[in-house]
């Protein structure tokens, strides 16, 4: 599932706000820009802080350095 899909999902909620990490920020999913910066990334969680209130946790993957 990406960002996108779930904003579809929460059209209506008063505040979303992005994780990654230990980065989190307000998401303004009526913001053309923002959604399509981050619209396309996979969703590793959603939580539910307080009523209509959500935070999406995008998904993570450890890179490692390749010695050439």
């Amino acid at each position: 599932m990406t960002v996108k899909d779930v904003i579809r999902v929460l059209k209506y909620a008063k505040d979303i706000n992005l994780a990654c990490g230990a980065s989190l920020v307000p998401f303004d999913h009526k913001d053309a820009l923002m959604l399509e910066a981050y619209g396309d990334y996979l969703v590793d969680e959603i939580r539910a802080d307080k009523e209509e209130s959500f935070e999406i946790g995008i998904m993570m993957r450890p890179v490692k350095v390749v010695a050439e």
